[in-house]
Formats: C-alpha cells, structure tokens, sequence
C-alpha cells in the first residue's frame, strides 16, 4: 500500500514538473529585438529549440544558429559550430517582469549591465521559423577558406623561394626575422643589399612602433647603429654677435654632465676631449663650455659604453650651441652586435630573452621622419644641426 503511495506521488511530481517545464520553455518562444548606434540585432527563440541571433552592425550582416536549453529559470542558447568561430560560443538570459529577455552572460562572463532584448509582437510565419531552425550550411564557406589558403601557400612557396634565393647572394643577414609572440610580436627586418634595417621593439603597454639604421658585417656578426631620430642627445645651433672670432660656446640644458666628454677640431684622432670639471655651472639646470671652433663637434656619452656622436660645424653662421635631452621615446643602438645562427635565428637581443626566427616577410610602415624642433634658449631661437656619425669609443 505504501509503495502504490510513493509510486503515484512520483508519478504526479513528474508529470508537474514535465508540464511546469513546458511552460516555461513557451514563455521563452518567441522574438527579441535590441538596438544601440550603428548595431541592431534580434533573437528568434523557435518552439523547436532552435534559435537564430541576427546582428546588423555597420554594412556587416551575421545569423548565428544554434540550440536552447533551460536551467533553472535561465536560458542557455548555445551557438552551432562555425569556422574561424574563437569568440562566441554561448550566451545566458532570463525574462525580466516585463517579458523582456535579458542577457546576463556571454561565454561564462558576466555583463556589469545585462544587455535587453525587448520582446517583440512580430511573429514568425511557420515557413521562416522552419527556414531558421536549419543549421547554416558552412561548405561553401569552408571550401573557399581551403581554396585561399591553398593559394596563400603557393605565393608562401614563391616567397620563399625568393627570399632564398637572396640570402644565397647578399648572405645569412638578410630577410625577415621574428618571434612567436602574437600579443607582443618582435620583428628585425634586414636588408644586406642596402645594409639597413627596420625594427619592432618590446612593447608592454601603448601602440607597436618601429626604429629603423644601418648596419655592418664583420667577422660573421652584424653590427647595428640606430638612425639620427633614436639619439639620445639633439643639438642645436644659433649665431651671437657677442662671441669673438673662433671661438664656440655650448650649452648644455637637463643634461647628466658627469658623464659627457666634448672635444672641436679637424680630425678626431689629433683633438682631445673636455671632461665635465671644466664646464661652467650656469643655473641648477644649465652647464655650459667656451672652446675653439673646429670643422667638426664630438660629443660623448658614458663610461662603461661609451659612444660619440659628431656633428659638421663648417656652417659659419653657427658660434652658439646648446644641446639637450631628445623628449621622444628613443631606443639607442650604438654598433649592437646581432648573430645570426645556422640554424636562422637571432638570440642576442634583450640578453637573449627573445628568440628571433627566420620567416616570411610581412608588410612594414616605417617611421616617418619627426619633424624638426626649434627650441628657444636664453631668448634665442636655436636651429637642429644634424648629427653626422654615431661609433663606439675605444676602451682607453
């Protein structure tokens, strides 16, 4: 007698809860409509667990396809399988008072503000409700991606065969090299016919930019020199009437002066370097240094590393200089070893926490060229003298 109980009692919670159930998938069924600037979509729910998420955004039209299921009082619409498909897969919703459906969570991720679908009284014709319960046949779709692809591995092979063909005339320092990092990629394009190169530094945070200079090969190393825009120091030339003769005054403005040399003469060899003692100390920020005008100007920088930077002073409109810190955002290369293995990749960068590897070419847009600042000084408006020569100084 007390099983008949339990076994009607059973039967009676399932048949509630099968017709409990069916309920509430139909409150479910029918069309959602949602709008913001330049994106309009709507939700088919189909009585046949099916759905159809239609997006118009700008001149882009997609129909995304799929199944539903109910948990609990949310809704579960899961996307049917698509190609190149990495961003969506599921989305989560429950009805608001009003009927209106309200989206909570995309791929397991909750909004910060559900997005509302507001129910529509279109209703489909049972032909288009039929039309969109069928998945999206994606064949075609597939056979065209193969076909490009297909043809993009043939222009690879060209490519190749191109690039190969090069190294074996200008040599193993020429081509494309770079990382696997997608994120933060690193790129070194060299080019041993012009001997120049153009690259993509580590970037943590703020848009992907590009040096570019020149570069030597000796003893089966290449040596890289960044160009004029990547100098630490800019200088600066203007003409007094208070300066006699020959003589040359510098200024040096913001700049660490325990660490600068200067010397003026002819040759290189046959001038000496002027060491920061002998520069006059003008205000907090200020130091300058009267010498005898050369032909040329050899500033250098540092101790460990040090390098000079020369510049031409034939112009003799120029006896008053100042030079000071470059404000952009530079990366200094002066003579920067880069090996080349025999297997096709470069470790010597970044203390050899970055592996370049040898692959196809890509298309690069170099750096345009910045455009010249005319610093005032002292109630002078200075002029940019360009810089001739960036080397390594010998160890003394």
């Amino acid at each position: 007698m007390l099983f008949k109980q339990i076994k009607t009692i059973m039967l009676f919670s399932l048949i509630f809860y099968s017709a409990f159930s069916t309920a509430q998938n139909k409150e479910f069924v029918g069309s959602y409509t949602h709008s913001e600037m330049e994106l309009a979509e709507q939700i088919h729910i189909l009585a046949s667990h099916r759905f159809s998420w239609q997006q118009v955004y700008g001149a882009r039209n997609t129909d995304f396809r799929g199944k539903w299921t109910t948990k609990g009082d949310t809704i579960v619409l899961t996307l049917d399988p698509m190609p190149d498909n990495k961003t969506l897969d599921q989305l989560e919703a429950v009805l608001s008072l009003s009927g209106d459906l309200s989206v909570t969570k995309l791929n397991n991720k909750s909004y910060s503000k559900p997005k509302i679908f507001k129910r529509s009284e279109y209703s489909l014709s049972q032909e288009v409700a039929e039309e969109l319960a069928q998945p999206i046949d994606y064949s075609n779709v597939i056979a065209e991606k193969n076909s490009q692809l297909e043809k993009q591995k043939e222009k690879a092979q060209k490519r190749f065969k191109k690039l190969n063909e090069e190294r074996k005339k200008f040599g193993k320092y020429h081509g494309f090299f770079k990382n696997d990092e997608t994120d933060s990629p690193v790129i070194l394009a060299l080019s041993a016919k012009r001997k120049r190169f153009l690259f993509s530094p580590v970037t943590e945070n703020g848009p992907v930019r590009y040096f570019k200079g020149t570069f030597t090969v000796k003893n089966d190393t290449a040596y890289a020199t960044t160009s004029a825009d990547q100098d630490e120091i800019k200088l600066y030339g203007a003409h007094s009437g208070g300066i006699e003769g020959k003589q040359l005054v510098i200024y040096f403005r913001k700049l660490d002066s325990k660490n600068i040399r200067v010397k003026s003469g002819k040759r290189f060899d046959e001038s000496t370097f002027i060491s920061f003692e002998k520069f006059k100390k003008e205000n907090d920020s200020v130091r300058s240094l009267q010498l005898k005008k050369g032909d040329s100007l050899w500033i250098a920088i540092g101790e460990k590393e040090a390098h000079s930077y020369s510049f031409s002073l034939k112009d003799p409109n120029y006896n008053q200089l100042l030079v000071q810190p470059n404000y952009g955002q530079v990366e200094t290369w002066v003579e920067k070893p880069i090996y080349v293995t025999d297997e096709d990749k470069i470790h010597s960068l970044y203390e050899g926490k970055v592996t370049l590897k040898l692959t196809l070419p890509e298309r690069l847009y170099p750096p345009l060229s910045p455009m010249p600042s005319y610093p005032r000084f002292q109630e002078t408006r200075y002029f940019p003298i360009d810089r001739q020569q960036l080397f390594k100084l010998q160890k003394e």
